[in-house]
């Protein structure tokens, strides 16, 4: 999740000027590939891939949004994924749980300072 809020320039990477250009073997393109030895990719948050973080994201989508409805179940009905307390949880679903309240009040500050701006206008 957090490599989709990044902004990563991996995530624009063209998939057919990879195959074209024989990337997609360097990098592990495909489902369930590896890349090459050696390959790797450092986001700008700093995170590490071994494949392209893209097919990454493309391949794990069903997980991330298992990840949302498990955080939307926690916030309509007060129920976590697992039983037990919030340390019990997996740690992709607390991560999650982070990455959607960062969004949320980068979401809010944005709506106000649109509301302030408007204000001052009249």
């Amino acid at each position: 999740m957090r490599l989709r809020e990044s902004g990563d320039q991996a995530l624009t990477w063209d998939c057919g000027a990879c195959r074209r250009e024989g990337l997609d073997v360097v990098r592990g393109c495909g489902p369930n590939t590896t890349a090459e030895p050696g390959y790797s990719h450092v986001t700008v948050l700093g995170q590490v891939f071994d494949r392209c973080p893209k097919a990454w994201a493309r391949d794990d989508a069903h997980a991330e949004a298992e990840l949302l409805r498990q955080a939307d179940a926690l916030e309509r009905w007060g129920v976590l994924p697992v039983a037990g307390g919030l340390d019990d949880q997996p740690a992709a679903f607390v991560d999650a749980l982070d990455v959607i309240s960062d969004a949320q009040t980068q979401a809010r500050l944005a709506l106000q300072r649109a509301q302030e701006a408007r204000s001052r206008r009249g």
